[in-house]
Parts: structure tokens; C-alpha cells; sequence
């Protein structure tokens, strides 16, 4: 019976503890009014004390305002958003933005509001989320001829306004992909400069971080006709209809046959071997070497799925080297995917920082990238470029058919 009667007691004093929790927290509730939101500002330090009504998806923020603890949704252009408790006071609510969350961009019928629910009510503020600025990450062919489809990929290609070309020419007849990603326009027919190219969008522009129709002036090393020599190595042709859409000449390395282990890139059409030129003017020498990347026009029709382009800078083997094996998943191996530019002349872009210091003048190029310009040009930034073919694999390249042109070092635009 005295057990009994000590069970009972304590689920007595439980029933009651839990009944004036109830009644507080009803009290609570009862006391607090209904929730409202004065303002949105950043966290971050530098710019606490600024408040806006607009701002990007993944953005973390501070709601403030009145009566919002107790918040159980937060909405924003009605996406329900997970926040932590935890943050949640009376007067302040941490949350970020889900990346998520619709824009005017994904859906044109936004109400651009910021909603929050709470135990004791609800408020909404006048709050717009603004589509992420554009981004362009590469150009497939950067001298696309004049009047031809250029192709501009990235993100966030949401309500695309104009493309600029160089020279301030304005285009506005375009396609965007449906994952707001690509974006296909004609270059103008007029094009003689070379330049950035500028996505405008309804919330932000953007431009490339290298020039467009640039293949001839200060830093074009070789384009096989008015700009530096082929010494010696492959042919030259400018047969268009062979490889269609460049300008002008071209190097053309066509061979089959070259069996595994093959290093004989002095071997006919196996190799580019320019005359001197200026990679990088004098005065620019002390610039970052981030800044600068080797570019080149390549057209490749034969499937490659074996075998590398080694470059190097007057044939140095014992400086610096860049492998370019685009089949390569990075270890030479012939299991990767075949490779080929079925769509024409593609860009290739190799940043100054791809270079490896090569070991005892051998192809192995798994040594360290430079840190500095004069590493890979030297004192004066001058001289010549050399392209060699080597079968590095463990199969016979059956047939390579390639065309190269417009080799060039090219300066990041700001």
C-alpha cells in the first residue's frame, strides 16, 4: 500500500507540473501580441547596421522585429525554409535563404514576400528575392567567324536582356537554354575588334574573363599566317573544307599507326615548333602567373582516346610543361572517354598554373607549378612554343586527324 500510495503521489505532482507548464506557456502566448517584422539586415559585421528589402537566395540574414519567438514556418515566396530554433528570440530570427527558393526568374508570378507563422500568429513583409547575377564560364570557340553561332555556357542565364560584343555592338535576338546555362547568339557580321563579350540580364551583367576574336596582336604567338613562323614539324593547309570555319591557315597533325610507348614526336606531322615571340610583354613580368592562361583553336575530327600534347617553351624539357589530353581522366589510361570537337573548332584554355616542372628533361611532368611568370617565360618573356605528339599509352593510336591555330597567351580580363 506504501508503494502504491507513492506512485500515486508522484503522478499526482507530474500531472500538476505539467498543467502549470501548460498554463505558462498558454500565458506565455497569450501575453506575447501578433509577430512583426521591422527590418531584414545582413550579418555580417562590416554592414550589420544596413537593412534591405532584397537580396539573393543563399544569403544568411537577420529578421527582426517584434514578437517572433515561437516562429513554426518561415516562407519565402512561399518556400516553406528550415531555420534552427535555436536562433529564434523574440526579436530576432538567424536564418539563410534556401538556395531554393523562387525568384521572379524561375517563376514570374512571385509574390516576393517574407512570410513567417508563429504559435501566436503570422506576419508578412515586403521582401523580394533578386535572381543570381550571371556567370559565363567558358566560350566554346572565341573566334568564332563573324556571323557564325557563337556558344556562351555558365548560370544563371535568367531574363537575359542584350549580349554585347567588342566594339559596344549590341545583339538582342538570342536563345537561352532551358537550364538558363548556355546561351547560342550570332556573332555580328560586322565584328573587326577584339574584346569581352557581356551577358546583361535584368539583374546583372557579366563579362568574359578573356577577349573574343582574338587572334591577331600583342600575345598571339602563332596564327599560321601574318602572326610568327612554323619552323619545322606538321603541315600548314587552309583547306576549309577539311576543317571548316577558321581563319585562314592552320598546322595540321595527321598521322596513324604510332605504337604504345611511341615518344617520337620529331616524327612526320607529330609536332608544332614556332619561331620566338612575346608570351608576355617586359613590364608585365612581375604580374601574378594566375593571371594568365595559353590558349588555342583546336578542330579535332578523328576520335582521341589515347596519347598527349605535350607544350613546352623552346623545346625546354628540363623547365616547364603542360600535358593537354582532354579523353584523359588524368592518369593516361586508355579506359577514358574518346574525344573529339564534332561541333568545329573548340577553345582550349591552359592556365599558366597548369604547367608541372618537368623531372631530368624526361615527360614526366608531375613536379610542381610555378609560382612566377619568369619560372616558365624566363627574364624576358620571349620565346618559342613547342607542340609534341607522344604516345604515352598502352594501346596504337590508330589515326589522329587535328587542326591547330591562333596560339596564344592571353591576360584575364578584370
Amino acid at each position: 500500500m506504501k508503494n502504491i500510495s507513492i506512485h500515486i503521489r508522484t503522478l499526482l505532482y507530474w500531472s500538476v507540473l505539467l498543467t502549470i507548464m501548460v498554463s505558462l506557456n498558454a500565458c506565455k502566448d497569450e501575453e506575447l501580441g501578433a509577430p512583426v517584422i521591422k527590418q531584414v539586415r545582413m550579418l555580417d559585421p562590416a554592414t550589420k547596421d544596413s537593412t534591405f528589402t532584397q537580396t539573393y537566395p543563399g544569403t544568411l540574414i537577420a529578421i527582426q522585429g517584434e514578437n517572433l519567438a515561437g516562429a513554426k514556418n518561415i516562407y519565402f515566396n512561399g518556400y516553406d525554409a528550415s531555420f534552427n530554433p535555436v536562433y529564434n528570440t523574440n526579436q530576432t530570427i538567424i536564418i539563410t535563404i534556401p538556395a531554393e527558393a523562387p525568384t521572379e526568374a524561375t517563376e514570374s508570378s512571385v509574390p516576393n514576400t517574407l512570410r513567417i507563422v508563429t504559435t501566436h500568429g503570422e506576419t508578412t513583409f515586403s521582401f523580394t528575392l533578386l535572381p543570381p547575377k550571371p556567370v559565363i564560364s567558358s566560350i566554346y570557340n572565341e573566334n568564332e567567324l563573324p556571323g557564325s553561332k557563337m556558344t556562351i555556357t555558365g548560370a544563371n542565364f535568367y531574363l537575359v536582356e542584350k549580349i554585347t560584343f567588342p566594339g559596344n555592338v549590341e545583339v538582342t535576338e538570342f536563345t537561352v537554354s532551358e537550364d538558363a546555362e548556355a546561351i547560342e547568339v550570332t556573332i555580328p557580321a560586322s565584328l573587326t575588334t577584339s574584346g569581352s563579350v557581356k551577358v546583361t540580364t535584368k539583374y546583372g551583367e557579366v563579362e568574359s574573363s578573356a577577349p573574343v576574336n582574338f587572334y591577331t596582336g600583342s600575345g598571339v604567338l602563332c596564327n599560321f599566317d601574318d602572326v610568327n613562323t612554323l619552323l619545322w614539324g606538321c603541315a600548314t593547309s587552309s583547306d576549309d573544307s577539311k576543317f571548316p570555319g577558321g581563319h585562314g591557315n592552320y598546322a595540321l597533325m595527321e598521322f596513324a599507326g604510332i605504337g604504345a610507348g611511341d615518344g617520337g614526336w620529331w616524327n612526320t606531322n607529330r609536332s608544332i615548333n614556332t619561331g620566338s615571340a612575346q608570351w608576355v610583354s617586359a613590364e608585365n613580368l612581375n604580374d601574378g602567373i594566375a593571371s594568365y592562361s595559353l590558349k588555342f583553336e583546336i578542330y579535332i575530327k578523328e576520335e582521341w582516346k589515347v596519347g598527349s600534347i605535350l607544350i613546352a617553351k623552346d623545346g625546354n624539357w628540363n623547365n616547364y610543361m603542360a600535358r593537354y589530353a582532354p579523353w584523359s581522366g588524368g592518369d593516361n589510361s586508355s579506359s577514358s572517354t574518346a574525344y573529339t570537337t564534332t561541333t568545329g573548332w573548340h577553345t582550349v584554355t591552359i592556365p599558366l598554373t597548369d604547367f608541372k616542372k618537368t623531372k631530368d628533361g624526361s615527360y614526366d611532368d608531375s613536379g610542381s607549378s610555378p609560382t612566377s611568370l619568369t619560372q616558365v617565360l624566363g627574364e624576358s618573356g620571349t620565346g618559342g612554343i613547342n607542340f609534341y605528339f607522344i604516345n604515352d599509352g598502352s594501346e596504337t593510336v590508330k589515326t589522329f586527324s587535328a587542326a591547330v591555330d591562333n596560339i596564344r597567351v592571353v591576360k584575364n580580363i578584370q
